[in-house]
């Protein structure tokens, strides 16, 4: 992600295309969406309620938005990230957090994933919504530096592509290692 930001950021202003600016961007898009998809990938195929699994990780990640996104504005004074998206409040940041681990603790449940190993799971989920709060901050960083408003008017209100996509690039790799190390250490 930190590759991806720079790389964006230098080369976000609107200028005509070049060969080197359209490399450039397509390599930090690469690096960005590459991890991303290949982390979904690797979820869905799991034996093991794969599509279930890829399921509960992107409703992680919907739920900390609709978290935040409550939270933040039934609670929020003090922000979180003003330099960077001054919409952002701390009370957003724990509502992220607090939606997500239900979330978790409700699919770890339905999956099956019970003793001790359900607490585990909720750690994998706070890292998953930490990652994805870092995503969207980059997203945000790179569309002030660009000095728009939305990434693209595909949602009309809603942003563009990216605006919805940015949490769940930073988050699907975080879960799938989290989640990997997780049945590392629950095998007998």
């Amino acid at each position: 992600w930190r590759s991806h930001s720079s790389a964006s950021s230098h080369h976000s202003r609107p200028a005509a295309p070049t060969r080197d600016n359209t490399a450039i961007k397509l390599a930090a898009c690469a690096a960005a969406v590459v991890p991303a998809w290949l982390a979904l990938m690797h979820l869905h195929a799991q034996a093991a309620h794969g599509p279930y699994w890829t399921l509960l990780a992107v409703m992680l990640v919907w739920a900390a938005d609709t978290g935040a996104y409550f939270a933040g504005t039934r609670f929020g004074r003090s922000r979180f990230a003003p330099r960077i998206s001054p919409n952002k409040t701390w009370a957003g940041v724990w509502g992220a957090f607090a939606l997500a681990g239900v979330v978790a603790l409700v699919g770890g449940w339905l999956l099956d994933w019970r003793d001790g190993w359900l607490a585990g799971l909720l750690g994998v989920a706070l890292l998953t919504v930490a990652a994805s709060i870092v995503g969207d901050l980059i997203e945000s960083l790179l569309k002030r530096h660009a000095n728009v408003k939305d990434s693209g008017s595909l949602f009309p209100g809603h942003g563009g592509l990216l605006d919805r996509a940015d949490s769940l690039l930073a988050a699907l790799p975080v879960f799938v290692a989290g989640k990997a190390l997780l049945d590392l250490l629950r095998q007998p």
